[in-house]
């Protein structure tokens, strides 16, 4: 890991990145599994690299939007 962020300076630690990939990772089973069944593993693998392949191909940020919070 030390080796690979020492070749990646500008990695993001902060909570807001991190949301962020959750925020990614949470559009794969919406896009892809959800509703799906696969045969195997092999299937399953192959539906997740094929929306990763297609996402990459045409990537859009994400719009962030504040939200106060109330309490």
């Amino acid at each position: 890991m030390d080796e690979w962020l020492g070749k990646h300076k500008n990695v993001p630690t902060s909570e807001s990145w991190l949301n962020q990939g959750e925020a990614w990772f949470s559009t794969l089973p919406r896009h892809t599994l959800k509703g799906s069944s696969f045969e195997g593993t092999g299937f399953l693998l192959k539906a997740i690299k094929s929306y990763v392949n297609d996402h990459n191909k045409h990537p859009k940020p994400f719009k962030w939007k504040k939200i106060d919070a109330k309490g």
